[in-house]
């Protein structure tokens, strides 16, 4: 996060729990906070804001005191120029803040060295390698696959031209012929022998007698006073 961000957040812990009128835990609380905000982003305290925090490690309480003295550590080891001199410490910490110092504090943004390479990168490369591997065993797979079915239909088309041209042959090694009368012939033949037995049945009855005959007859002869006699 940049340390423009962080520093308004820095001062507003300093003015709402590192003053001396509330109590000292509070106190030690604030400045646990902002040591480990510094410890994430160590560009963000300011050396005025710095000066006032470290004043408190000559405080009565511990919690105070070891608050203080560990943001004033830290500060030291990672970016002593915000630092007054007589904040540096003894001989042999001014000795290693020199060496330290030879090393140019990096502002926000820019680069340590030069960068040869990116981290992970290795890791990223590998896994597109390795997609792009999978993918072409899959196609591979699949050519495999679709040749089979090839052969497969490749061989039955061997067998059909083989034959009779594609049609079936319903001879036995007998040499018997397979007769199949056609069904549409079975039906007319059934229909003239039935069409011949109801002849033969009609013409088997007696004749029957004509009552249209007998009617007029009856009536002439009622007219004459006659009797009828049914036949």
């Amino acid at each position: 996060m940049p340390p423009d961000v962080l520093t308004p957040c820095l001062r507003n812990l300093a003015n709402e729990f590192v003053h001396p009128g509330i109590a000292s835990t509070a106190i030690a609380a604030g400045l646990t906070s902002i040591v480990q905000i510094c410890r994430r982003q160590p560009l963000a305290m300011e050396p005025d804001l710095l000066a006032d925090l470290v004043e408190y490690r000559k405080s009565k309480d511990k919690g105070v005191i070891g608050a203080s003295r560990a943001l004033l550590g830290l500060l030291r080891e990672v970016n002593p120029t915000i630092l007054k001199n007589r904040d540096l410490g003894r001989k042999a910490d001014m000795d290693r803040q020199k060496a330290r110092q030879a090393n140019k504090v990096v502002r926000y943004g820019n680069v340590r060295g030069k960068v040869s390479s990116i981290a992970g990168l290795d890791l990223l490369e590998k896994a597109i390698s390795t997609k792009k591997q999978d993918t072409q065993d899959g196609a591979d797979e699949n050519e495999d696959q679709l040749e089979g079915w090839e052969v497969a239909l490749t061989n039955d088309g061997d067998s059909d031209s083989s034959g009779s041209g594609g049609r079936f042959d319903f001879s036995s090694d007998g040499g018997s012929d397979l007769d199949v009368s056609d069904s549409s012939d079975n039906d007319s033949d059934a229909n003239e022998d039935g069409t011949e037995g109801c002849q033969d049945i009609v013409m088997a009855t007696p004749n029957e007698p004509n009552y249209d005959d007998f009617i007029a007859d009856a009536i002439n002869q009622a007219s004459s006073g006659q009797d009828t006699a049914l036949p």
